[in-house]
């Protein structure tokens, strides 16, 4: 796991290039303190930049900038290949010979054999840059579920820059930080910014499961969307008895979790003791001949989201050698300015923060790679949430048309009803994208008018129809909207920024390509039965990791901000609310008045916005 930085200067390059490129490179230390390296090719103005956090062959033969054997391809990158054996042989029967073991040149050499064409039969998580000199192309690419970020900028005189995160760009003296008003919108909609918008004007993400071919003549980008959602949906269904399913996904789990288990440097797991932790402990524990190194951690005071006790008995039950580390008010706070810093832009998150702490801890603790369990409550409808909406959708398509002049009853006091009840007097699609920031009725409460502006729901509407299922049913419609925003662009990033900070590499066994395949092909029946989520997975591992996890209520990591946020928390939260220059400047003085006095009064239901409006007033102090 490393830092990538690129540079295609459109005016060439100079020696006064040199240190600026250093300085990216230098920003992104945290991503890989192990080392650096930088090569320029003076002739196309392409500079790329790396640092390197050494997980595998740790010699010199696996540092970057990195060059294929016959010199055609430079590349620098970030992630992990998982399928780079499948390619060895591949290479060595092309005649290619490998110095090394890393999977950075596999990558480098599968490029220079086959071009971009090789990308999405990758599997891993990764970013990259790489110029390509023969074809004078520079290949810029994501890994399909989002994993790995890579930001990106066009400056005025047409040149290009790349980095795996913002703070790197605006090292860049051509660039400076400034506020892009669609996105401050849809971020309080989603509590994040869908991709390829950041909260920066000018600057961009390349979206999850897409590659650019930027042609150094001309310094135009062509944008491919290699792998969607839609991609699985457009497959057949596959039709299999109970038993056939859940040993196709246990069968996919233990060879997604041993194919992130292949390091030089020690790794363990985050443990919760929820289904999918568990799941991946009792994996990796099968295929070890040692304990493994497991990881939890509470916020002081939050009893009811404290999930040490069940942690413990599973690491007890599964021979694990556990780790817990316990957050208090003083120690919480502390770490805000810590996420921060390493957020580039707001996560409204705030599991952000013991997230943080652990990653600093298990990095402490001598383990430098571990595994986590997103993305099994996306696939395997694990949220109560989603299958209720999944539920009532069908009534609502048949009935928004000729009713949406009759106002939908307030059935409850949540977020989720008062968005449903805007949308349906506005026409607008109903979507349970898992992250509500502020509702648009609250938006416009507390927004001057100057920061209205387009509905948020348009890009719903473009994520349904892109994916081919703006009229398909409720179960695909809630997975193209998780795997298109809120898991590649929150939960991902999340884990990518947060562990990152401490030099520590996430694998993530849940979104392996071929588990991910499987999950989406599934139906429904496989994944909801008897009132409960994840039904195939708990059919699967029912055995394997102990019965009283099969049992227990979701929890979700840490609780929430409800369960975090203590009284000497929001106190502090109130002041540096009312301080903040940014909110002085788009809330209303009398919206600025309510979310100080929210921070100190009002329940996380009454305040579901709080963290949102919190981290955006904090990134503002910084950046702008």
């Amino acid at each position: 796991m490393c830092g990538v930085v690129g540079w295609i200067a459109a005016r060439g390059w100079d020696e006064t290039k040199d240190a600026t490129l250093k300085s990216m490179t230098d920003s992104l230390i945290h991503r890989g303190p192990d080392g650096e390296g930088q090569q320029v090719d003076r002739q196309r103005g392409v500079g790329l930049g790396h640092r390197r956090l050494s997980i595998r062959d740790l010699s010199e033969a696996g540092a970057q900038p990195m060059e294929s054997a016959c010199g055609r391809w430079l590349i620098a990158y970030n992630g992990e290949l998982y399928n780079d054996d499948d390619f060895r042989q591949l290479l060595l029967d092309s005649g290619i010979q490998l110095k090394g073991h890393s999977d950075t040149e596999v990558l480098v050499n599968l490029l220079a054999l086959k071009g971009p064409s090789i990308i999405p039969r990758l599997k891993g998580m990764f970013a990259f840059v790489a110029l390509d000199r023969a074809e004078e192309r520079v290949i810029v690419a994501r890994d399909q579920m989002g994993r790995k970020p890579l930001w990106y900028a066009r400056l005025d005189d047409g040149s290009w820059l790349f980095a795996s995160e913002g703070k790197a760009l605006f090292r860049h003296p051509a660039l400076s930080p400034r506020l892009e008003p669609q996105s401050l919108y849809d971020y309080l909609s989603f509590a994040v910014c869908p991709a390829p918008r950041t909260l920066f004007k000018g600057c961009y993400k390349v979206p999850a499961g897409t590659y650019g071919t930027l042609n150094l003549d001309g310094l135009e980008m062509r944008w491919h969307r290699y792998w969607s959602p839609g991609t699985a949906f457009a497959k057949p269904r596959l039709r299999l008895f109970d038993r056939q399913a859940s040993e196709a996904l246990l069968s996919a789990l233990k060879t997604a979790t041993e194919r992130r288990m292949v390091s030089d440097v020690p790794f363990g797991a985050y443990l919760s003791g929820g289904i999918d932790s568990s799941t991946n402990v009792a994996l990796m524990a099968q295929a070890l001949d040692r304990p493994v190194d497991t990881f939890s951690v509470a916020v002081e005071g939050s009893a009811e989201a404290d999930e040490r006790e069940p942690a413990r008995r599973v690491a007890h039950s599964l021979a694990a050698r556990h780790h817990e580390l316990v957050l208090d008010s003083d120690a919480f706070m502390d770490r805000i300015e810590g996420v921060l810093a390493a957020q580039d832009e707001p996560l409204a998150d705030s599991v952000c923060v013991p997230l943080l702490a652990l990653a600093h801890f298990n990095r402490q603790a001598g383990v430098t790679v571990v595994q986590v369990g997103e993305g099994a409550d996306e696939l395997l409808f694990g949220y109560p949430l989603y299958r209720r909406f999944a539920q009532a959708m069908p009534f609502w398509r048949h009935l928004q048309v000729p009713f949406s002049f009759l106002p939908i009853p307030k059935i409850a006091d949540h977020p989720l009803v008062e968005a449903l009840q805007y949308r349906w007097q506005a026409g607008q699609p109903a979507f349970w994208g898992g992250n509500i920031g502020l509702t648009t009725p609250q938006k416009h409460a507390l927004l001057r008018p100057e920061y209205h502006s387009r509905p948020s729901g348009e890009i719903i509407r473009q994520i349904l129809r892109e994916e081919g299922v703006e009229r398909g049913n409720s179960h695909e419609q809630i997975l193209a909207v998780e795997l298109r925003l809120r898991l590649p662009e929150l939960l991902l990033q999340r884990v990518d920024r947060m562990t990152m900070d401490a030099s520590v590499e996430a694998r993530v066994p849940f979104l392996d390509e071929d588990v991910v395949d499987l999950c989406l092909r599934l139906p429904l029946s496989k994944k909801v039965r008897g009132g409960k989520g994840k039904w195939i997975l708990r059919k699967a591992v029912s055995g394997l990791i102990p019965d009283f996890v099969l049992e227990r209520k979701k929890v979700g990591f840490c609780g929430s901000a409800r369960t975090m946020l203590q009284q000497r928390t929001r106190a502090r939260m109130s002041e540096q609310l009312g301080n903040s220059r940014l909110l002085k400047e788009i809330l209303t003085t009398e919206g600025h008045q309510k979310v100080q006095r929210d921070a100190l009064e009002a329940s996380d239901r009454e305040n579901p916005g709080l963290w949102t409006l919190y981290n955006l007033a904090q990134w503002g102090d910084r950046w702008l």
